[in-house]
């Protein structure tokens, strides 16, 4: 990371990226401002592979129904 190499003062970067890096490095990182919320996370999937795609809805699903997905979320805010 080129702000941990002292290349760059200021970083800019996914939320869920600086939000690690602040808290599993607060001695040299901080996030400041608030979080902008505008880049969803997705999965990619090829054209046509129907099967991957009901596979993911499907695993993401069973997490959320188990509450692990919502666990997963606390522990990585």
């Amino acid at each position: 990371m080129p702000l941990e190499a002292d290349r760059i003062d200021i970083a800019y970067d996914s939320v869920s990226y600086m939000l690690y890096a602040a808290n599993h490095q607060a001695d040299q990182f901080r996030m400041v401002g608030e979080p902008e919320l505008l880049a969803p996370i997705a999965f990619g999937v090829k054209k046509g592979e129907q099967e991957e795609v009901d596979l993911l809805r499907d695993s993401v699903q069973a997490l959320m129904d188990d509450g692990v997905y919502e666990d997963v979320m606390a522990e990585w805010n």
